[in-house]
């Protein structure tokens, strides 16, 4: 009876090898297809929850903050008590407020030399 089993678990062990040979190449692009949207989706949580966090420490949606707003010296201040290691200074919300800035301050001096006494 011993030597059955053992026949079976060899004969089971040399087609379980056969079919790794032979199916190595779908093998490894499975596993390639599954790491790539595992880091994907990981990714994609950790965004996720960065932006909750961030709406509920600013008190704002991300629709204000991506496209009304954007993030000003306030909320910068408070989002580095939180996140000192982040660079918020590089952020597409933070460059697009201070160019915000730097128009509505040029557009009023324009406005205020045009004027007339």
């Amino acid at each position: 009876m011993k030597t059955k089993g053992r026949r079976v678990a060899v004969h089971h062990r040399k087609h379980f090898k056969w079919w790794l040979r032979n199916n190595l190449r779908f093998i490894i692009i499975a596993v390639a297809l599954s790491l790539i949207v595992a880091l994907i989706f990981g990714y994609q949580v950790y965004t996720f929850n960065r932006i909750k966090s961030m709406e509920a420490l600013l008190g704002k949606t991300q629709y204000d903050i991506h496209r009304k707003t954007g993030l000003t010296d306030q909320d910068v201040s408070k989002l580095r008590k939180v996140y000192p290691d982040f660079n918020w200074e590089e952020t597409w919300d933070r460059k697009r407020w201070q160019m915000g800035q730097a128009e509505e301050k040029e557009y009023h001096s324009e406005e205020l030399s045009t004027r007339k006494p």
